[in-house]
C-alpha cells in the first residue's frame, strides 16, 4: 500500500494536472496551452528543451545531435536577431509595455 501510495504522489507532482497555473507567463497563457500539456511528464518536457550535443565529449556517454544542434544554433540566431531588430526598431519602452500587457 505504501508503494501505491508513493507512486501516486511521485506521479501527482511529475504529470502536469488540469488547473495549475503556477507562474505563467502572459504571453504562454494567451497561447492556452496548459490543455494540450495536462497529463504530460514535466522531465520528458524538459528533455525536449534541452540543447542538443553538437560535439562528442569522450568523458560523457551522450549521443551526439549534429542536424539538432545546428537546427537549435539557427534558431537561437533567429531570436536573438528578431529581438535585436524589434528593440532597434520601435525601442525598449514599447517592447516592455508590450511584454506587461495583459488580455483586453
Amino acid at each position: 500500500m505504501a508503494k501505491a501510495w508513493e507512486k501516486v504522489e511521485r506521479q501527482a507532482t511529475s504529470t502536469i494536472q488540469e488547473g495549475e497555473r503556477d507562474e505563467v507567463n502572459p504571453w504562454v497563457e494567451r497561447t492556452q496551452w496548459l490543455p494540450c500539456l495536462v497529463g504530460m511528464e514535466r522531465a520528458d518536457l524538459i528533455a525536449c528543451i534541452e540543447e542538443p550535443i553538437a560535439e562528442p565529449d569522450p568523458r560523457s556517454n551522450n549521443k551526439t545531435e549534429p542536424i539538432e544542434a545546428a537546427i537549435w544554433a539557427a534558431m537561437s540566431g533567429l531570436t536573438r536577431f528578431s529581438q535585436a531588430l524589434v528593440i532597434k526598431r520601435v525601442g525598449m519602452f514599447v517592447l516592455l509595455e508590450a511584454i506587461r500587457t495583459k488580455k483586453h
